[in-house]
């Protein structure tokens, strides 16, 4: 599969390229969608989290700050998923012809969603200059996380691409599933107001790592490593499920054209 991959590497960045100018073609906004979404969002949650129920932001950060630093791989995992789930059920005139590469198509999707990444990234990197935020050497763990955060995304779009050909409740149920996961990761609420018996379980959540990695990487003023317990049993964790994904795919695979 990594061989299909690096072989089709131009054939993943323009599908990715096509995918999302597709996702904004015909809207007059075009491309600013993909900065009115996450301001919308940020406005949303600023007004009813911080001015209504007034929560702090996450280690004495500004509420935005924090909130979005959170919100920037949240949205990207989210959209990667959305759309990695019916990765090869929307292309199935691309699965029927036998010399196509499938496996590429999940890896689409991910690359869709870094389309729409930098553009958040951007947005975050006028806040913080509003904010009068400097970036310190913490900033040089971004591209850490973002591939930890790459990893995670990929294996469940493997499995949920290849499992929803056949059973296609799978992209009925994701929505449910992410919209539960989202208020299950500290990103609108801060980490520290959970009870100090509780606060341990977050750790069995990946998204949970990756969140908070951002936050360090993005508002930290030291560059601190990551600690060794949890940084273990995420990349364990990333690393079989990308490997369970793979397999699962490839096992699928040769019965997609018959199911679809």
């Amino acid at each position: 599969m990594i061989a299909d991959v690096l072989r089709h590497r131009r054939t993943i960045w323009h599908l990715a390229l096509h995918q999302f100018r597709d996702r904004y073609s015909g809207t007059v906004g075009g491309v600013l969608w993909a900065v009115a979404h996450p301001v919308l969002l940020l406005t949303v949650f600023w007004i009813v989290f911080s001015q209504g129920l007034k929560l702090p932001g996450t280690g004495n950060q500004p509420f935005l700050l924090s909130l979005f630093c959170g919100l920037v791989p949240w949205m990207t995992f989210a959209e990667a998923l959305n759309n990695g789930a019916s990765a090869v059920t929307g292309r199935s005139f691309m699965v029927k012809k036998i010399a196509f590469p499938s496996e590429i198509l999940p890896l689409t999707s991910l690359v869709a969603a870094l389309f729409t990444h930098l553009i958040m990234l951007a947005l975050l990197a006028a806040m913080l200059a509003w904010y009068g935020r400097a970036p310190s050497a913490a900033i040089f763990l971004l591209p850490y996380y973002l591939a930890g955060l790459c990893l995670l995304a990929l294996g469940f779009a493997l499995i949920l691409s290849a499992l929803n050909v056949f059973f296609r409740d799978i992209g009925q149920a994701l929505g449910v599933v992410l919209n539960v996961w989202f208020w299950l990761t500290p990103i609108v609420w801060p980490p520290e107001m959970l009870p100090a018996g509780f606060s341990t379980l977050l750790e069995y959540n990946p998204m949970y790592y990756v969140v908070q990695g951002y936050r360090a990487a993005l508002l930290g003023e030291t560059f601190v490593a990551p600690q060794i317990g949890i940084t273990l049993g995420f990349w364990a964790f990333a690393g079989v499920l990308a490997a369970a994904g793979a397999f699962v795919f490839h096992r699928l695979k040769t019965s997609f054209a018959d199911a679809l």
